[in-house]
């Protein structure tokens, strides 16, 4: 399995923190000024000299850099949980601006202009992502991301649940006809939970092997495997009402699940 830059570089910033170290701390170590290093250690285009001296700083190489963001990855596949997924599912438009400009790389700027974002609204969207701990704001449009590339939702969650709302209506509307359409299958319970689980590793496999091409953009395919009864599906069309008051309504979430976990720890 190939690691991404971003993921080798996540890895880096977390044996940061096994070893107790803060980016002052590093810096001295390094005689490299703390500005410099943040950005090193956000930057894709580090070269692999510079990762591997900082890793050996940091008591470690470059196959355990590789250990430790494989590790990362795994971890960041399971599940959005939490507040994040409550907060997405409340306000579907921070995911969808959030995942084009991290899961799709299209420049803030772009699609400010797309859309007709005004700066301030720009920034609104940016702030709420930061508060959901998911990038940091460095100036102007320029962030820092703080999770990986790509994650999958809690499976039965209300997100879960509007997406694939979403995702089957997309999917019914394209022309195309379906790759596999077969009727009146007999399959177990168990021998569909196998296929799917198959069918499921191969395409992640599929997808990690092709992500670093120059034409992955132009590769991606939207992927729709399901079995039903064998009823017609009725698809409902609606998105709910959202207000914009994001910073005080998203602080007052996040302020609740502060106290739901402080609550918890106390028990």
């Amino acid at each position: 399995m190939s690691v991404s830059a971003s993921l080798l570089l996540a890895a880096l910033r977390a044996k940061l923190k096994e070893n107790d170290m803060t980016y002052g701390d590093f810096s001295h170590k390094l005689n490299v000024p703390v500005s410099t290093l943040k950005r090193q250690l956000h930057s894709t285009s580090i070269g692999i000299d510079k990762l591997i001296e900082y890793a050996a700083f940091l008591n470690t190489d470059l196959d355990g850099l590789t250990k430790t963001a494989r590790l990362l990855k795994e971890q960041s596949e399971k599940n959005i949980g939490g507040k994040n997924n409550d907060i997405f599912f409340r306000f579907p438009h921070i995911y969808d601006f959030f995942y084009q400009i991290r899961m799709l790389y299209v420049p803030i700027e772009e699609v400010a202009k797309q859309h007709e974002l005004s700066d301030d609204t720009v920034y609104l969207y940016l702030r709420v992502l930061e508060m959901m701990g998911l990038l940091e704001i460095i100036d102007n449009n320029n962030v820092n991301f703080l999770t990986p590339d790509y994650y999958i939702f809690e499976e039965g969650s209300p997100l879960d649940t509007l997406f694939c709302q979403r995702f089957k209506q997309d999917v019914f509307q394209q022309p195309e006809r379906p790759v596999i359409c077969m009727s009146r299958i007999a399959l177990t319970d168990e021998q569909m939970a196998q296929l799917g689980n198959d069918v499921y590793e191969k395409i992640k496999q599929f997808n990690t092997q092709n992500r670093d091409l120059k034409d992955s953009v132009q590769l991606n395919k939207n992927v729709y495997f399901s079995f039903t009864n064998g009823n017609a599906i009725k698809l409902a069309d609606e998105l709910p009402s959202l207000d914009h008051s994001l910073l005080r309504e998203v602080s007052m979430m996040l302020d609740a699940e502060k106290e739901k976990e402080a609550d918890s720890s106390t028990i």
